[in-house]
C-alpha cells in the first residue's frame, strides 16, 4: 500500500520522540563515539541498530502508522559541527562497509546515516507485521529531517548562516 492512497482516508498515527527513548537506554558516551558526538544520536544507527529498531518496534505495538528515521541530525550542514576525526569508533560495530567515519566528506556519512536509518526502520515493520497481534493497519517509514542550526537571514542574528545554494 502506497503513502498516497492512505492519506487523506484515514487517521495515521506518528510515533512519538525519539531523542527521549534514546535517552531512557542510559547509554554511555562510547556508544556515540565520544562525549562530544553524545547529541548526535543519528550514529546510533551504526552502533546500537537493535536498540534503535527495539524502540521502532515499542511504537508500532503502541499504535503507530508511521516510524521516523533516527536520522535527525543527518545532514552535512549538521554534522559539520562535530570533528570527526576525533570519533572513538571501539564500541561503534555496524560501519557500513567502504565508510570511513574518520576520514569521509560529511555528504557520505549522511547519505549512509539516511540509509541505515531507513533500513532499520524498515526492519522494524517487517519484523512487526509478523508479530500475531499485528492488526493490518498500513505502515510506513518516514525520514527525520532536523534543523541545521543555521539560518537563512537578511538580519545580523547571532545564528550560522546559511545560503539556498546549501
Amino acid at each position: 500500500m502506497k503513502f498516497e492512497d492512505v492519506l487523506g482516508k484515514q487517521v495515521l498515527v506518528l510515533d512519538g520522540a525519539m531523542g527521549t527513548m534514546v535517552q531512557n537506554l542510559e547509554l554511555d558516551d562510547a556508544a556515540f563515539g565520544g562525549a562530544a558526538f553524545k547529541m548526535l544520536t543519528d550514529l546510533l544507527v551504526f552502533s546500537r541498530p537493535d536498540d534503535l529498531e527495539g524502540i521502532h518496534l515499542e511504537y508500532l505495538r503502541a499504535g503507530a502508522n508511521l516510524i521516523e528515521t533516527d536520522t535527525f541530525g543527518a545532514s552535512p550542514l549538521r554534522l559539520k559541527e562535530f570533528d570527526f576525526t576525533q570519533i572513538d569508533i571501539t564500541d561503534i560495530k555496524a560501519i557500513p562497509q567502504g565508510l570511513d567515519l574518520k576520514k569521509s566528506d560529511y555528504s557520505a556519512i549522511t547519505h549512509h546515516l539516511n540509509v541505515e536509518g531507513c533500513r532499520i526502520a524498515k526492519k522494524a515493520i517487517d519484523r512487526y507485521k509478523n508479530e500475531p497481534e499485528y492488526d493490518g493497519r498500513p505502515l510506513f517509514v518516514a525520514g527525520s529531517i532536523g534543523p541545521s542550526n543555521y539560518v537563512l537571514s537578511k538580519t545580523e542574528a547571532a545564528f550560522n548562516k546559511a545560503n539556498w545554494d546549501q
